[in-house]
């Protein structure tokens, strides 16, 4: 090798190793601070959503008490000492109410059943984004059938109610119930609907005004959790319609880049069962059917932890980092998810056109 091939090799690393060195530092230095932003933000949004469930939750209860301790809901109680009609007799076919008023065959208003009756139809007719039904049960020992009163659905203007024997699977009562000796709501955890939505069923004690030892009544309320959850990762889901809505594809049964949001908000019961997930397509089943990949921190959030992790989607090989916290008080577990691949992309661009400029100076130099 001669002196000037010596010279021309020398040059070119001396003048390309300082561009490398320091744009390989600036990247990994880069990449750290994406790192760190995204673990902030998705950080704050699991525990701002997750304490926005809890108080959504807590408000629901408070709701259904006060319903319990309304004049109109306890008149009930202050007549279960009259004959109780059988199931037979008050018939079990549906029939729809409005509040306040009676239809065909509905116990008369101006009764202590029909007012009830009326007072929790005007409750579930203002709040039937929340509830699916709640069911009036009386004590064992007074033996009157049950009632339950649906949400209105689709065109529906009126609740419906049914009087009688229940569907298997429309009444969860919590039996502990008629040893309650204060106002204080039983919660489920999280189960099935009558529609197969995932709810939690509230059992509320409803006494009489001499506040009896025990309660005579009980209600017994279907709290769907999807509009409750959707509200509380309202800014995600708002980024979700915009990527929908993009010339992008739409949402792929499995996850990947193309046309669905970089964030993401995932809610598990301590069952695995994915509770509400940004892709619908992937809601109501298990976790480890829908989304394998996130076994590890599936097993984290359904044991009650709080952490963060990377996970990795297989169908496209995106890097994702989540934060998961559980919500106080119930079985839930949620966790927001941010897409790293996506947000270092621009760096990774970045670095491979400060290398071809590298590379083009030397090259340059080289020549000259």
């Amino acid at each position: 090798m001669n002196l000037r091939a010596k010279i021309l090799i020398v040059f070119i690393v001396g003048s390309l190793a300082p561009v490398l060195l320091v744009g390989g530092l600036f990247y990994r230095n880069s990449l750290n601070a994406v790192e760190g932003m995204l673990r902030e933000e998705v950080e704050a949004k699991t525990a701002r959503i997750a304490a926005e469930v809890e108080a959504s939750l807590r408000e629901r209860e408070l709701d259904l008490n006060q319903l319990a301790q309304g004049d109109a809901v306890r008149a009930s109680v202050r007549s279960s000492s009259s004959s109780p009609k059988s199931p037979a007799d008050a018939g079990n076919a549906p029939r729809a109410i409005a509040a306040g008023a009676t239809a065909s065959g509905a116990s008369p208003a101006n009764s202590p059943q029909g007012a009830t009756e009326a007072a929790v139809a005007d409750f579930i007719s203002h709040n039937r984004d929340y509830y699916s039904a709640i069911t009036i049960v009386s004590a064992p020992q007074d033996a009157r059938p049950p009632v339950r009163i649906e949400a209105p659905t689709g065109s529906d203007a009126a609740p419906r109610i049914k009087t009688g024997d229940l569907l298997p699977g429309q009444l969860r009562l919590d039996e502990r119930i008629w040893t309650a000796s204060d106002q204080r709501s039983l919660r489920s955890n999280v189960t099935s609907a009558s529609s197969g939505t995932p709810c939690i069923a509230y059992t509320v004690p409803v006494f009489s005004v001499e506040q009896e030892r025990a309660p005579r009544f009980a209600l017994v309320a279907e709290l769907k959790l999807d509009v409750l959850l959707q509200k509380a990762g309202s800014d995600l889901n708002a980024v979700a319609a915009t990527s929908s809505q993009s010339s992008a594809p739409a949402f792929a049964t499995r996850e990947s880049n193309a046309g669905k949001p970089t964030r993401l908000l995932v809610v598990l019961d301590n069952a695995g069962q994915v509770v509400y997930h940004t892709n619908h397509a992937l809601k109501y089943q298990p976790v480890g059917a829908a989304m394998p990949y996130f076994d590890t921190l599936a097993r984290a959030m359904r044991a009650g932890a709080s952490g963060a992790d990377f996970y990795t989607v297989p169908a496209d090989g995106a890097r994702w980092f989540a934060a998961y916290k559980p919500v106080a008080g119930s079985d839930l577990s949620v966790a927001v998810a941010g897409n790293y691949t996506h947000a270092a992309a621009g760096l990774s661009r970045s670095a491979f056109v400060v290398l071809a400029l590298a590379l083009l100076v030397a090259a340059a130099a080289a020549l000259l």
